[in-house]
């Protein structure tokens, strides 16, 4: 077994980690620097955690005291299930060769697959592997990979119960994000074998821990953006390289140059089935995000008092929202669910990405960041 290749990915999960904190710090200072006591959480999924603690107050917080005790010890255990696949793969003809996988690999970081579908007119009859429930990776590791990945799982663990602050990063909040160690560590031994065996491979995560791994392990991995990047974050650990960047607007390629170094890029065109909301007046579709709320109901409201038009409005499926919400679809004509794509004369929201995906298609998009563009929009010079 390489001892080298344990270490190698041992230090590249750890780095991602550490990354994906300083993300999450970064929402934390953007809106909740003001609160008090804010800082008892730990950086990980910080906008639905604030949002359990102000619900359920310090019962809340010591659940999370209690998880932070025990999850280093648990998932040291959890790991111990690698023993077990090592022996299945030793006793049964289960592994699958990546050599016989046709190129590009697909890596779609959830079960969403509208950008691959934009990008790949077979994707339905392609393979594809989900990053974040690797499962599918298990049958192209061998039993000494599940050895590895045994190894690899401790070592990140021990790393982590080592580690001593910085950039804001805290032990409390690498336990958290470790909760997926132990698929993370198969998504890592996957994407060496396809860096081994030279297989190109594109994914549609972008600044997150799996990018990170698979930019550093090979550079025929390319990327389809997915949501608006800001050119303002910083890194514990530079990303790597890439083959190919994907994006909706050409304005993205210099930001994400300050994070990765890629060969090529290219417009990926959108294909959205627009849905007619059947009125006669011109229909104004408002994508919300949970931290924008207010500033979205004073937009709308702006929108009834002085201007005539049919308001759509979609709630962000994974967003949590306040109670305050209720403002926001009280100001509506028509709530639409989260897989529906509205016909519309005007696309509004405060910096969704969504927004760039209906300007490809040629729409008037307005995001509500921009107050001259409001501004203007509302008729005022």
């Amino acid at each position: 077994m390489s001892s080298n290749k344990v270490v190698l990915l041992s230090r590249l999960l750890l780095e991602s980690y550490v990354n994906e904190v300083r993300l999450d710090r970064v929402l934390k200072d953007k809106f909740l620097s003001a609160e008090p006591g804010v800082d008892a959480l730990p950086q990980y999924k910080i906008m639905p955690l604030f949002s359990l603690w102000k619900r359920h107050g310090n019962k809340f917080l010591l659940l999370l005291l209690g998880m932070r005790l025990t999850l280093l010890p648990l998932l040291a255990v959890a790991a111990l299930l690698n023993l077990i696949l090592a022996l299945l793969f030793t006793l049964l003809p289960l592994r699958r060769s990546v050599a016989d996988l046709a190129e590009p690999v697909c890596l779609p970081n959830t079960r969403s697959v509208k950008l691959f579908n934009y990008l790949f007119d077979d994707f339905d009859q392609r393979k594809s592997f989900q990053c974040k429930r690797p499962w599918g990776m298990l049958r192209y590791l061998s039993a000494v990979d599940y050895l590895r990945a045994l190894f690899i799982v401790w070592r990140v663990l021990f790393a982590i119960l080592c580690y001593a602050p910085l950039h804001g990063v805290r032990r409390r909040d690498l336990i958290f994000h470790a909760l997926d160690v132990l698929p993370l560590s198969w998504y890592a031994l996957f994407v060496s074998h396809l860096a081994q065996a030279d297989k190109a491979f594109i994914t549609d995560c972008n600044l997150q821990r799996w990018s990170y791994i698979a930019s550093h392990l090979t550079d025929r991995c390319s990327i389809i953006q997915h949501a608006y990047i800001h050119a303002d974050l910083q890194f514990t650990h530079a990303f790597g390289d890439l083959d190919c960047l994907f994006v909706f607007d050409p304005e993205f390629e210099a930001v994400f140059s300050r994070y990765f170094k890629f060969r090529s890029s290219a417009i990926i065109r959108p294909k959205l089935d627009l849905q007619g909301m059947g009125s006669d007046k011109p229909v104004l579709f408002l994508a919300s995000s949970a931290p924008f709320v207010q500033v979205e109901i004073d937009f709308l409201r702006q929108v009834k008092n002085n201007l005539d038009f049919f308001v759509v409005v979609k709630l962000h499926p994974r967003h949590v929202y306040e109670d305050s919400v209720k403002q926001l679809t009280a100001l509506a004509d028509r709530v639409v669910d989260p897989a529906c794509f509205p016909e519309c004369d005007c696309m509004v929201s405060y910096d969704s990405f969504l927004g760039y995906e209906y300007k490809a298609l040629g729409k008037n998009v307005l995001f509500l960041k921009d107050e001259r563009s409001v501004q203007v929009f509302m008729g005022h010079p």
